[in-house]
């Protein structure tokens, strides 16, 4: 088990409204599909954020082979639209 920085707390407070959290070391790509109409999500991040700096692989990068849960509708940003896949990195 990778123990989290001594800056974080080893775990967040029991707030009622969340129902799940994930951590994601520094580097590694995220991904995630919300199952319900009012998810909401918020990111916390180890540095200040550079929109330079941002990085990211298509969602449906058909060599990832993502086996994504069936939707009826799917959401995705603008800029998760555009990204390279992961060959073209």
């Amino acid at each position: 088990m990778v123990e989290p920085p001594a800056f974080l707390p080893s775990r967040l407070p029991d707030w009622p409204w969340i129902e799940a959290q994930s951590t994601t070391t520094a580097g590694f790509a995220d991904g995630f599909q919300t199952l319900s109409d009012d998810a909401e999500v918020r990111y916390h991040i180890s540095e200040r954020y550079r929109p330079d700096a941002a990085r990211g692989v298509r969602w449906d990068d058909p060599d990832l082979a993502i086996a994504w849960p069936p939707t009826e509708q799917r959401v995705i940003s603008r800029r998760a639209q555009t990204l390279p896949r992961l060959r073209d990195l």
